[in-house]
C-alpha cells in the first residue's frame, strides 16, 4: 500500500482535480445513468476492469475516489 500512497502523493493538484472529475463522472454514469462498464470504458478509453476499479473505490469513499488518501 505504501507504493500506491507514494504514487498518489506524486500527482499534482491539477492532475488530481482532472482525475477526480473524470472518476466522479464515471461513477455517476454507472450508478445513475446505468451505463455498462464496457460502454463507459469505450467513452473514456479505459478497460472495463479499470472502470470497475474506479467504481468500487468511489463506492468505498462514498463517491470520493481519493477518500483513503486525504
Amino acid at each position: 500500500m505504501g507504493g500506491c500512497r507514494m504514487k498518489i502523493q506524486s500527482l499534482t493538484q491539477e492532475k488530481i482535480s482532472k482525475f477526480e472529475k473524470r472518476n466522479l463522472e464515471i461513477f455517476r454514469l454507472y450508478s445513475e445513468e446505468e451505463m455498462t462498464l464496457e460502454s463507459i470504458g469505450e467513452k473514456y478509453n479505459l478497460t472495463k476492469q479499470r472502470v470497475w476499479q474506479i467504481v468500487q473505490r468511489c463506492l468505498e469513499g462514498q463517491g470520493d475516489y481519493y477518500s483513503k488518501h486525504r
